[in-house]
């Protein structure tokens, strides 16, 4: 009866040692997701994608995206909108910064989160104020996400993607 007993401890502790490992896959998993996709998975990966949704930016701005390379015809343009810019490297979006909600309703963090929030949607363990965030995924080509709190709460938002 003793064995018996011990077994079925031994069984249910790999189960939740299982379970504890799976949740730990699936938050990493999650956040990944959000790092590499965010604007790019909801709005598209194109200026012409960018417009589609928002409508004509405010502001364009354009340069050579290799300054000391005369001649290159690879270019930098930024869209700014009241409450986001969009870069874009030859048509493709590589960096987006949102501080406003109507450029966030698809995301799963909404502006105004707390920092417990946040740390708790990315599996991370620390505690305490911060006013600076800085997440990346892991593998591959690396993309960021950079979020900043003030009085501990969520104020803006920017993804850099990375380009090979």
């Amino acid at each position: 009866m003793r064995t018996i007993l011990i077994a079925a401890i031994i069984s249910s502790l790999t189960g939740i040692r299982a379970a504890c490992a799976q949740g730990a896959d699936s938050l990493q998993a999650r956040a990944e997701t959000l790092i590499s996709g965010g604007p790019r998975e909801w709005y598209g990966h194109s200026a012409a994608a960018i417009v589609s949704t928002f409508g004509r930016p405010a502001r364009m701005d354009s340069r050579a995206a290799y300054p000391d390379h005369p001649g290159s015809l690879d270019s930098l343009f930024t869209f700014h909108y009241d409450g986001a810019t969009f870069v874009f490297y030859n048509d493709m979006l590589i960096e987006a910064t949102l501080w406003r909600s109507r450029f966030l309703k698809r995301s799963p963090i909404a502006l105004g989160a707390s920092v417990a929030d946040v740390r708790s949607y990315f599996g991370d363990p620390s505690h305490g104020s911060t006013p600076h965030m800085f997440y990346s995924t892991t593998g591959g080509i690396v993309d960021h996400l950079e979020l900043w709190f003030e009085k501990d709460h969520l104020v803006r938002l920017k993804w850099i993607y990375g380009a090979d």
